[in-house]
């Protein structure tokens, strides 16, 4: 027996530092998809059966359904490097300007509840970083580009309207990446920091008040390194700003004090940071009202904010080294490596709170912040694309603190909103405990009352559980000790507790529940004959009484042979004559039973993704199944569901086209299928066919793996979808559950993804 009790574990942040592109993220997702050596398996490992079993709470009848959602900008600009939001035009509302690897500026004006196209400019030279201030002195903010390949750093000037002029320049040479902007030599005017990695050292442009710059001066990097990052704050709490560089390849923060002359560049100290600093950004985490020096030291796992540095001893050192200041500290733990962040407020109690983008995991990262200093339990919230710099801002003009994060991917601004509560709104994730989340069920599996999902992973052996009133902490884990190609929940036993079987290498596991209140625990059954098994791949898995003798079957797809094997159960529970297989070819990745052919019988419907088609396989009594039908439908068919679609009595099937990037509803008809295809985003998967508007018609939820949208396509009852909301959902996306976790008789989604080891959980907030 497989025992396990309840513990509940941290959800993590994973988290990357610096910039991405496009083809980067498409590998990974590929290289997630294939299955061991096979390219030809990249559409087959995220064909596993999406279908969930049990009663799903309906919806307000006739109305869409409402989930909780980051709003999502397009920008138009496919390649972002980085983006500035501010009062551009004068209108007290946030505004937002953007540039692009392709050489663009483009401004986009806000008006309180959506952006439009403003200036767009091109630039050219790589625009690779910006930051914005009032270098010209006209009350407007105005904005300071790096072009890395231009080799030059530009101010361009707001003429109060959001319209842009190019400015003073600082030739900065070859390699410039990153700048900071704040009054080095305290004469009032704004000053410019650039940083040149491949020099070592950084350039800094004195501005004359009037849109450009007094002097260039070049500040060497004492001993070298590399000058990745660099932020200009009062670290030492003088009252003057000072110049904090990230030196990632000596792992030090170097400090440049700030003067009241115009002598500026003399190196104060070293700061000895555990990890290599990344990031420098300035805020009170301390909760002492002056501003800390937080840095992220990304291969510590950890954001150390600086509290209080402590100048060095002026003895001479030898060698003539640079001297090291001691400092106060304390970590913000995280288990991956962190990245860009802002400090300010999104909570709505008036504490600063850690605001991190998490690259790679395409999530945000919230540390809230606590009285006293400190920060109290991380939230992750689901971004689309890989997210680049944060930004804190009122947006909507409700008095609450909104959170922005430029996607390195696409050409889309997350945007989460703030309630009246401080809550913003969006995916939440919550860790799985296993490296990926690839495949997701979700049952009542001890009996308590209260739903939990189970995953699994091609790249692991357990299967983890979830669980908890409105959100999803680990409550235990299974080792069914091989990687774990599908899950299927069923009553085998029919002692009304919910079983699972297991598709792994090789072939499948059947785990008996005997989990009571508040313990989970599952036998893995010995099966009768000991050759039970699906062949190297097993995907899609149908459970049923089939052959309509009063026990539960099972039919498994064997995507690698070719073939369908159907498991006859036996009045012993637990033991199963032997198997059947059914020769289909084609790649069969996912199977459903229904009686398409009208005779009564449970017959089969097979996707083949290699053949982009539909078998349909006729049941002819005592456990034989011929193809009858072979159904044309999109590219690369890989998820497949059966309903009543247009309510005539007969059974009609909807399937996910990966490469097509459509569904195909096919209605049964007398002789076979007709069918229409709609959008549903790249790389459709996780499909499900629910009432969601709780009018008595079925509608269709659909996600996309390259973006993580969801679609709910509205079901009419005859046969169309009129009405096809689109919500962000989560970077993929793999599997999905829709389930009431919070009590509320409305189902929240659930969702796994390929690329990270998070579940997230989408809340619904559709009034009753």
């Amino acid at each position: 027996m497989l025992g396990l009790r309840r513990s509940a574990k941290t959800a993590r942040c994973a988290i990357v530092l610096g910039r991405v592109t496009l083809w980067l993220l498409q590998t990974l997702i590929m290289n997630k998809l294939v299955s061991r050596t096979s390219a030809i398996v990249l559409v087959a490992v995220a064909a596993a059966c999406a279908r969930h079993s049990g009663d799903v709470a309906s919806l307000t009848p006739g109305t869409p359904p409402a989930f909780e959602t980051r709003v999502e900008i397009e920008t138009g600009s496919d390649t972002h490097s980085d983006y500035r939001v501010a009062d551009f035009d004068g209108d007290n509302v946030l505004d937002m300007a953007v540039i692009s690897l392709t050489g663009e500026l483009r401004v986009m004006l806000g008006n309180g509840a959506s952006f439009v196209l403003g200036q767009q400019l091109q630039i050219d030279g790589l625009p690779i970083w910006m930051a914005g201030g009032d270098f010209d002195g006209d009350g407007d903010e105005d904005l300071v580009i790096v072009r890395s390949n231009a080799n030059q750093t530009n101010l361009w000037l707001n003429d109060g309207a959001a319209g842009f002029s190019m400015g003073g320049t600082i030739n900065a040479g070859a390699g410039a990446l990153a700048v900071a902007v704040g009054d080095l030599n305290n004469d009032g005017n704004l000053d410019v920091s650039v940083s040149r990695p491949s020099a070592p050292e950084i350039l800094v442009g004195f501005g004359d008040g009037a849109g450009d710059f007094l002097s260039v001066d070049p500040l060497a990097l004492p001993g070298g390194g590399t000058a990745f990052n660099l932020s200009i704050g009062d670290a030492t709490r003088d009252g003057l700003n000072d110049l904090v560089v990230a030196d990632t390849g000596g792992s030090r923060l170097v400090l440049f004090p700030g003067s009241s002359s115009v002598d500026f560049g003399n190196v104060l100290c070293e700061l000895q940071i555990p990890g290599t600093p990344g990031a420098v950004v300035f805020g009170d985490l301390s909760g002492d009202g002056l501003d800390d020096l937080v840095v992220s030291a990304f291969s510590a796992n950890r954001y150390v904010v600086v509290t209080e540095i402590f100048e060095p001893s002026q003895e001479p050192l030898v060698g003539g080294g640079v001297p090291v200041c001691e400092y106060n500290s304390f970590d913000i733990l995280v288990p991956a490596r962190p990245s860009l962040a802002k400090i300010g407020d999104v909570t709505g109690d008036g504490i600063n709170d850690l605001v991190a983008c998490l690259g790679f995991s395409a999530s945000m990262c919230i540390a809230p912040g606590v009285s006293g200093g400190g920060v109290g339990d991380q939230f992750l919230l689901d971004s689309t694309g890989m997210p680049l710099r944060p930004f804190i801002g009122d947006f909507n003009g409700n008095g609450q603190n909104d959170v922005f994060a430029l996607s390195g991917l696409g050409n889309r601004v997350n945007l989460w909103l703030s309630n009246s509560t401080g809550r913003l709104a969006g995916a939440r994730s919550y860790a799985s405990g296993l490296p990926e989340s690839s495949w997701l069920e979700g049952a009542d599996f001890d009996g308590d009352g209260d739903f939990e999902v189970i995953t699994g992973s091609n790249a692991d052996t357990l299967l983890s559980i979830l669980g908890g009133e409105g959100s999803l902490v680990a409550e235990g884990s299974v080792d069914v000790g091989h990687a774990v190609f599908q899950l299927k929940v069923g009553d085998l036993d029919l002692d009304g507790k919910p079983d699972l079987v297991v598709g792994v290498d090789g072939g499948i596991k059947i785990l008996r529940n005997t989990s009571t209140p508040g313990s989970y625990s599952f036998d893995v059954m010995p099966v009768t004959p000991t050759t039970i098994g699906s062949g190297a791949y097993p995907f899609g898995i149908a459970i049923g009484d089939f052959d309509r003798d009063a026990d539960m079957d099972i039919a498994v797809c064997d995507y690698s042979g070719g073939g369908v094997h159907l498991i006859p159960g036996t009045a012993v529970p637990f033991a199963y004559d032997p198997e059947v297989v059914i020769n289909v070819g084609g790649g069969p990745v996912d199977i459903v039973a229904a009686d398409f052919t009208g005779d009564g019988l449970q017959d089969f419907a097979v996707s083949r993704v290699n053949q982009s088609d539909i078998a349909i396989l006729r049941n002819e009594g005592n456990n034989q199944y011929v193809e009858s039908l072979a159904v044309p439908v999109g590219v690369s068919p890989n998820y497949l569901v059966t309903a009543d679609f247009n309510n005539d009595g007969r059974a009609d099937l909807v399937v996910s086209n990966a490469t097509s990037g459509t569904v195909s509803v096919l209605f049964g008809t007398s002789t076979g299928f007709t069918g229409n295809d709609f959008f549903a985003g790249a790389s459709p998967t996780a499909l499900m066919a629910r009432d969601l508007t709780g009018d008595g018609l079925i509608d269709i939820l659909v996600a996309s793996l390259q973006s993580g949208d969801f679609r709910v396509l509205v079901g009419d009852g005859a046969g169309g979808f009129p009405l096809v909301p689109t919500f962000p959902g989560t970077l993929g996306a793999s599997d999905a559950v829709l389930q009431d976790m919070n009590g509320d008789g409305q189902p929240e989604l659930m969702v796994s993804s390929l690329i990270s080891d998070r579940i997230s959980l989408v809340r619904n907030i559709t009034e009753n």
